[in-house]
């Protein structure tokens, strides 16, 4: 049981150092086609949520539902037919619970069938550039490399 948890919450740790990176660079209120970057990494970090969630029970399924507002039922649904649980610590989803959100799904008719996030979106990155006051001729090369180079 413990590897499993310590993946996931490896999973959720990688999230937040992303999180902290759009924090850290003011992304956090910067504006896209369909929301602001923060809002593309909330489908994941629900779905990690998700991943940790209790799968066994209905009063499971309906917290799972109630909690993961960015993602669709479509996607909840495939997330936990989709989940396998690593070394037998934990047991798979039963059928019955897989069957209950598909039911919630096809009755739902606001939910969209989206299944997958849109990757379409281009992101701008920047790099700085540092001028270094070292010219090319001060510069030891290894002869392995020389090929490599062309003046």
């Amino acid at each position: 049981w413990e590897s499993v948890e310590v993946e996931y919450r490896l999973r959720r740790y990688n999230l937040n150092i992303l999180e902290e990176w759009v924090r850290e660079n003011g992304l956090m209120e910067e504006e896209l086609m369909d929301g602001s970057v923060i809002s593309m990494l909330h489908p994941m970090i629900q779905a990690s949520k998700l991943l940790q969630m209790k799968k066994q029970s209905f009063h499971d399924a309906e917290e799972i539902i109630s909690l993961c507002t960015c993602l669709n039922l479509l996607q909840i649904q495939k997330l936990v037919t989709m989940y396998t649980p690593s070394s037998g610590f934990e047991e798979r989803v039963p059928i019955a619970i897989i069957r209950y959100i598909a039911k919630k799904n096809q009755s739902s008719k606001t939910d969209p069938t989206q299944l997958m996030v849109d990757v379409s979106y281009q992101f701008p990155v920047t790099f700085p550039f540092s001028y270094a006051d070292v010219s090319y001729n001060d510069m030891k090369i290894p002869k392995r490399f020389k090929h490599l180079i062309k003046i």
